[in-house]
């Protein structure tokens, strides 16, 4: 994928050693999941941009409320290659190779590519150092899942949420991982109710979750609430 080797090529700008991340494929990916993932890499590259690059941000778009198509999911990588290659400033590299890759099509599913843009994306992590997804933006996406809760009780004519739970402490992203798994798990059952088709609800890893895991399930239920 030619957005790796942009990653690859920021990360030796930045002295970044560590091994490449490996993310195995979670299966029924969709393109809207797909979309949520390139927002999250562009909000990384904000804060690379901001942070690392000193320069200013980019405009990030909005999630669109109704059903993503291929289409769009291509224009939006599109445009991440296109702010891959203005870091690197390595753009007419890449248009005079990109024929050679268009010789050698490979045909990717979204789950393929989910999982290739989750890679990606924990690649350009890696270059934030401690300027990378932190609790406090955890808890920022959290309240925006519960904002589209909130609205799709009330779309519903439902009555309101019951009052949250008390604030409780010494809790570990491993906690919040396993709150976000049972909410995709309430979600899941959800949509098959609905006769749609439900979203896969991966396997709690057992070992020391990071903040940018939590993060990346939260917005895999952005993503399905607001399809």
């Amino acid at each position: 994928m030619a957005l790796s080797q942009d990653v690859k090529a920021l990360r030796k700008v930045n002295n970044v050693d560590e091994d490449w991340p490996e993310v195995a494929v979670i299966p029924h990916r969709q393109p809207r999941h797909v979309y949520q993932k390139v927002l999250e890499t562009l909000h990384k590259i904000n804060l690379y941009r901001t942070n690392v690059a000193k320069i200013g941000k980019i405009t990030i778009p909005r999630f669109p409320g109704r059903e993503i198509t291929p289409n769009e999911v291509y224009v939006i990588v599109s445009r991440l290659r296109q702010e891959f290659a203005f870091l690197n400033k390595t753009y007419t590299r890449h248009k005079a190779t990109d024929h050679n890759v268009i010789k050698h099509t490979v045909y990717w599913t979204p789950s393929d590519v989910y999982a290739a843009l989750s890679e990606i994306s924990s690649a350009l992590e890696q270059t934030l150092g401690l300027r990378g997804i932190s609790p406090s933006d955890v808890y920022s996406r959290s309240q925006q899942v519960v904002d589209l809760a909130v609205f799709l009780r009330k779309s519903q004519h439902l009555s309101k949420l019951t009052k949250k739970p008390p604030r409780t402490s010494g809790k570990l992203p491993n906690h919040a991982l396993k709150a976000v798994s049972h909410l995709l798990q309430t979600i899941h059952d959800s949509e098959k109710n609905l006769w749609m088709k439900p979203v896969t609800v991966p396997p709690i890893p057992k070992r020391v979750i990071s903040p940018s895991e939590v993060y990346d399930s939260l917005c895999v239920a952005m993503a399905e609430l607001q399809s």
